[in-house]
């Protein structure tokens, strides 16, 4: 979506939204001589803005490079349980239900062994993996537990009701995922 600004207040203002010092900005910023990117705008001169904005262009494209390296990871801890379920015959592999399982709520019950509606509408009762598969089953979903355990934000604690953190971050890795998986279901 595209933004216009009115004046550089405007445009300050929504710049503040980024946490300099997260970022790293912080430092540039007084590098160029000034304290805030409202000063940078209304005082700094052309070629001090245009290294701005490239500095943030090139965090943004590092962040959607560290989202796309966290989509992979998700991908391969994923992989492995589903198609461990498909080889012992008990989950008809889909794009579709590849798909569905990328939902959070969905992944956190999947890895964590929880009561779910899968199987075209069939319940499955909490502890039935553990019960069917036993010692496999919890070394083969190992990865995906632990690459949920060590997102940004994620309490187990509170399974299918993510704070804001864990479901921001993880809504940004779906929008890799489901692009690919689109494309995917394009291509049956």
């Amino acid at each position: 979506m595209d933004h216009y600004y009115s004046t550089s207040q405007d445009l300050a203002e929504h710049a503040a939204v980024y946490d300099l010092d997260t970022l790293g900005f912080r430092d540039t910023l007084f590098s160029m001589g000034v304290s805030s990117v409202h000063e940078l705008i209304v005082k700094g001169r052309p070629h001090m803005l245009a290294q701005f904005v490239l500095s943030l262009m090139q965090a943004e494209r590092e962040r959607t490079q560290h989202i796309q390296g966290r989509a992979v990871a998700l991908v391969c801890a994923a992989v492995m349980p589903l198609v461990y379920l498909r080889d012992q015959k008990d989950w008809l592999l889909s794009v579709d239900v590849v798909h569905g399982l990328f939902a959070l709520p969905t992944l956190e019950r999947f890895a964590w062994d929880r009561e779910d509606t899968w199987k075209e509408g069939a319940k499955r009762e909490a502890g039935y993996f553990v019960k069917t598969y036993g010692k496999a089953w919890e070394n083969i979903i190992l990865p995906l537990q632990t690459f949920l355990l060590s997102f940004p934000g994620y309490d187990k604690g509170n399974l299918g009701s993510q704070g804001d953190r864990a479901s921001e971050e993880y809504g940004q890795l779906t929008v890799q995922l489901f692009r690919t998986l689109g494309r995917l279901r394009l291509s049956r």
